[in-house]
C-alpha cells in the first residue's frame, strides 16, 4: 500500500510539474516576436548612413520573419527582399502571390523594378532603359481596365511614404536604444524602401502609363465610334 501510495505521488509531482514547464515555457512565436536586433540610434538622424544600414537589417527581419498565412507572409517579405537587394528572391515571391491569387497583374511595378535591378548588375547604368522596356511589355499585357487601375496615381502617395517614413524613424528616435524589434524592423525596412522606390520609379511609369492608357483610350473610343474593323477604316 506504501509502494502504490508513493508510485501515485511521483506520478502525480511529474504531471504537475510538466504542466507547469508547458505553460510558462514560451512559444516560438512569442520569442521570435521579441528578437531584436542591434541598430545604432544615430543612423535615424543620419540619412547615408540609415541608407547603407537598411540591406543588412533586412536581412536579419527575413531570417527570422513568419507569418502562418502564406500570402500575407509573401507580401511582406517582398519590401524586405527588395531593401536586401535580393532580386530573385523578390521575383519569386511575386510569383508566388501571382499563383495564390491566380492573377498575373501583381506587382508589375516591382516585378520590372526587380528585372531592371538585375540588369544593372550585368551593365551599370541600363536601369532606366530596362525598367521601361520590362514595365512596358508587362503593361501591355494587362486587360483594359488594369491599364486605366494601374495608370491611376495619386499624388499623395509619395509624400505619404515620406510621412510614414519619418514617423518610424522618429519613433525610434524617441526610443534612444541601440536596438530595434522585429515588426519594427520590418516596417522601417518596408517604409523605406517604398518611399525610395516610390520617389525614383513613378516619375518612369506615370509617363509610361499616361502614353499607354492615351492610347487606348483613343483605339477605344476609335472603336466606339466604328472606326476599327477587319482590317480597315472608316474615316
Amino acid at each position: 500500500m506504501r509502494q502504490l501510495l508513493l508510485a501515485i505521488f511521483i506520478v502525480t509531482m511529474g504531471t504537475t510539474t510538466a504542466f507547469a514547464q508547458t505553460a510558462s515555457a514560451p512559444t516560438r512565436d512569442s520569442a521570435v516576436q521579441d528578437q531584436k536586433f542591434y541598430f545604432p540610434a544615430r543612423f535615424y538622424s543620419d540619412s547615408a548612413a540609415l541608407s547603407e544600414a537598411i540591406p543588412k537589417l533586412a536581412e536579419q527581419v527575413l531570417a527570422v520573419y513568419h507569418d502562418s498565412d502564406k500570402r500575407t507572409f509573401f507580401v511582406k517579405s517582398i519590401p524586405l527582399y527588395l531593401a536586401s537587394r535580393n532580386y530573385g528572391r523578390t521575383l519569386d515571391f511575386i510569383d508566388s502571390v501571382r499563383k495564390i491569387d491566380g492573377n498575373n497583374s501583381y506587382g508589375i511595378a516591382l516585378r520590372s523594378y526587380s528585372l531592371a535591378k538585375i540588369a544593372e548588375q550585368r551593365q551599370r547604368g541600363s536601369f532606366d532603359e530596362a525598367f521601361r522596356k520590362e514595365y512596358s511589355e508587362a503593361f501591355d499585357q494587362l486587360s483594359f481596365r488594369k491599364k486605366v487601375r494601374a495608370a491611376f496615381v495619386d499624388p499623395s502617395w509619395l509624400k505619404n511614404d515620406s510621412t510614414e517614413l519619418a514617423a518610424s524613424k522618429e519613433k525610434m528616435r524617441e526610443n534612444n536604444k541601440d536596438s530595434i524589434a522585429l515588426e519594427d524592423g520590418r516596417a522601417l525596412c518596408e517604409h523605406f524602401f517604398k518611399y525610395t522606390f516610390d520617389r525614383k520609379i513613378r516619375p518612369i511609369d506615370v509617363r509610361l502609363d499616361r502614353k499607354s492608357i492615351s492610347i487606348h483610350l483613343s483605339c477605344h473610343k476609335e472603336c466606339q465610334l466604328g472606326w476599327c474593323g477587319s482590317g480597315t477604316t472608316n474615316r
